[in-house]
């Protein structure tokens, strides 16, 4: 089963987020997939380093989902202690934007999901 990690990182009722590198309005929440003999919170971290310059630390999996017919990654989410200053080389554009947008990128279902557990809403 292919595995992913993101971080979910909110601030002032905004997330943060990465566009995709082919475009650069659609935005999703930092994280990707692991890489051989990586654990998600490995992942995790490495990703949000790569994609945004942050660090996170002490990280906690505050979600995940099961691949289903749509997906086939198992994806885990973290929150945690987040430092540095959001930097990145990568071609995508890092932001701080509201849960709608998440929900209208490639993966809302995913963050519509995140949004809702966090929320407990059922």
């Amino acid at each position: 089963m292919k595995q992913a990690a993101c971080v979910l990182v909110e601030k002032n009722g905004k997330v943060l987020a990465v566009s995709r590198k082919n475009n650069k309005t659609v935005f999703g929440l930092p994280g990707g997939k692991c890489d051989e003999n990586e654990t998600h919170e490995q992942a995790a971290i490495r990703e949000l380093k790569e994609e945004t310059g942050l660090t996170l630390s002490n990280p906690i999996e505050c979600f995940e989902r099961m691949p289903d017919l749509n997906d086939v990654y198992t994806c885990k989410t973290f929150i945690g202690q987040i430092s540095g200053k959001i930097y990145s080389e990568e071609d995508g554009v890092v932001d701080w934007v509201d849960w709608e947008t998440l929900w209208n990128g490639p993966f809302g279902g995913y963050n519509r999901a995140l949004f809702n557990h966090i929320n407990n809403i059922q």
